[in-house]
C-alpha cells in the first residue's frame, strides 16, 4: 500500500514538473527562428522571387511570396494595407504612386534604418528624395532596391546581317528602323497589350524626351498641356511608327517576348535595363547575340535625357508588429554590403549599394551605368510613377495603347488625353 502511494506521488510530481516546464518550453521554441513569424512578400515580378528568397535566407527571415500581375497586385495590396492583414513587405513604385498611401498613413517609416546605412557608407544619401513624399519631407518610406535607366537592347546578329550598327544620331536610328523593315524584320517589339498599365506609354514618352525633355517634365506635373507642339509631334510619331509596321505583334505575351527577340523576329527592345537579367536567363549571349544603346536625341537636350526608375519595396504600417520586425530585418540586411553583393549576384542588374563593385554587372549595361555615375545624363521620372496615377493609367496606359492599335485616330485620342488631363488638374490642382 505504501509503495502504491509513493508511486502515485511520483507520478503527480512528474505532472507538476511538466506543467511548470511547459511555459518555459514554449518561450524557448517560439523564440527560435523555426517558429519566427513568416512574412509574405507581395510582388508583380516573377523574376524577383529568386532574390527575395535569397535575401530572406541570408537574413534569417522566414518568407513566402504572393505573385500577381501588375493590375491585380496593385488592387490587392491597396485593399490589404488598410487592414490588420496588411503586407509586411511589398513591391511598389515611388513618386505619385506612393502619394495616396502616404496621405492615408499606410506606410512604415524606415528613416532610422536608411540613415544608419547612409552613415555606414552602404547606401547613397542622394536617393532619399525619391523615397517619400512629393515634394520630399525628409521621411524615408521606401527601400530603394533597383536604380534603373531605360535603354534599347538590340539583336547583334540581326544588325550584323544587314550591315547595321548601334545608332549614334536621331537620323541613324530611323535609318536602322527603315532598313530592318525593308528586310522583313520588325524594328521594335514589346508585349504592349498585356503590359499596358505600366508600359503603354513607354515609347511615347521616350520620343518626347528625345525631342523636348523640359516639356515632358512639365507635362507630368500639369505645367504643360497635351496640345503643346512637342507633345503633338511625339504622339504623331508614335502613331506613324505603328502605322508603318515598326512593331512586332503587340499582343505577344511577356513570357514569349525574350524568345522572339532572341530569334530575331524583332531587332530592338526599349525597356528598363533591369531586363538585362531576363535576357541572360533566356540564354542570349551578351555582345555576341545582344547588346544595348541609349536612344539618340533629336535635340541636344534630348541626347542628355534619360528616364530613371527607382524600384522600391515598402512596409505596411498596419501589419502585425512581429511581422514588421521581420520585414525590417530583411530590409536592413538588403542594405548591407553583403546583401548588395547577394542581390547583384542573383539579379545581375543595377543596384543602389555604394560598396558593391560595378564589375558585378554584365558588361552590356556596365557602360551606361558608368556614364550615369559620371553625370553624363539628366534624369527624368518615368511617366508611370512620375505623374498622378489617374493620368498614368488612363493616358500612359489605355490611350497610348489605343493609338498603337488605331494609329489613324491619334488626333482624336490625343484630344481625349488633353481633356482628361485638363479636368484632372482643374479638380486636383497642380
Amino acid at each position: 500500500m505504501l509503495n502504491l502511494l509513493i508511486k502515485n506521488w511520483e507520478v503527480e510530481m512528474k505532472k507538476v514538473k511538466l506543467l511548470l516546464m511547459t511555459p518555459l518550453l514554449m518561450v524557448f521554441f517560439f523564440s527560435t527562428s523555426v517558429f519566427a513569424q513568416t512574412i509574405n512578400i507581395y510582388s508583380d515580378g516573377a523574376m524577383e522571387l529568386e532574390y527575395y528568397d535569397a535575401i530572406s535566407k541570408a537574413a534569417g527571415v522566414s518568407s513566402t511570396n504572393t505573385l500577381n500581375d501588375n493590375t491585380a497586385h496593385q488592387a490587392l495590396v491597396r485593399q490589404l494595407l488598410r487592414t490588420p492583414k496588411a503586407p509586411a513587405l511589398f513591391k511598389w513604385w515611388n513618386y505619385y504612386k506612393m502619394t495616396d498611401l502616404i496621405e492615408a498613413d499606410l506606410l512604415e517609416d524606415i528613416t532610422d534604418l536608411y540613415d544608419a546605412r547612409v552613415k555606414s557608407g552602404d547606401m547613397p544619401e542622394g536617393l532619399k528624395k525619391t523615397l517619400g513624399t512629393v515634394p520630399f519631407d525628409g521621411r524615408v518610406l521606401a527601400l530603394p532596391v533597383t536604380v534603373n535607366t531605360f535603354v534599347v537592347f538590340y539583336n547583334v546578329k540581326v544588325f550584323k546581317k544587314y550591315g547595321l550598327e548601334a545608332p549614334k544620331t536621331w537620323e541613324d536610328l530611323w535609318h536602322v528602323a527603315a532598313t530592318l523593315k525593308a528586310n522583313g524584320v520588325a524594328p521594335f517589339g514589346f508585349p504592349l497589350v498585356e503590359q499596358k498599365l505600366w508600359a503603354g506609354g513607354l515609347m511615347w514618352t521616350e520620343l518626347l524626351i528625345r525631342d523636348d525633355p523640359e516639356t515632358y517634365d512639365k507635362l507630368t506635373i500639369g505645367e504643360a498641356s497635351f496640345d503643346h507642339p512637342s507633345v503633338v509631334r511625339a504622339t504623331e510619331l508614335w502613331a506613324k511608327m505603328n502605322k508603318w509596321g515598326y512593331f512586332y505583334d503587340h499582343s505577344i505575351a511577356w513570357a514569349n517576348n525574350m524568345k522572339a527577340f532572341g530569334e530575331g523576329k524583332f531587332a530592338m527592345f526599349y525597356v528598363g535595363d533591369w531586363n538585362d537579367g531576363n535576357i541572360l536567363k533566356a540564354g542570349i549571349k551578351p555582345h555576341e547575340e545582344y547588346d544595348m544603346f541609349v536612344m539618340p536625341g533629336k535635340t541636344e537636350a534630348g541626347a542628355k535625357a534619360l528616364i530613371l526608375e527607382v524600384g522600391p519595396m515598402m512596409l505596411g504600417k498596419n501589419a502585425p508588429a512581429d511581422k514588421k520586425a521581420q520585414a525590417k530585418k530583411w530590409v536592413d540586411y538588403f542594405m548591407s554590403t553583403e546583401g548588395g553583393n547577394l542581390f547583384a549576384d542573383v539579379r545581375q542588374i543595377p543596384f543602389p549599394h555604394r560598396k558593391v563593385s560595378g564589375d558585378k554587372l554584365n558588361s552590356v549595361i556596365r557602360g551606361v551605368q558608368n556614364d550615369v555615375k559620371e553625370g553624363k545624363f539628366e534624369f527624368y521620372r518615368r511617366y508611370f510613377e512620375g505623374t498622378p496615377s489617374e493620368l498614368a493609367d488612363h493616358i500612359g496606359g489605355e490611350l497610348m495603347v489605343k493609338i498603337a492599335l488605331n494609329p489613324d485616330d491619334w488626333r482624336e485620342i490625343l484630344q481625349e488625353a488633353k481633356t482628361f488631363a485638363d479636368n484632372y488638374w482643374k479638380q486636383h490642382g497642380k
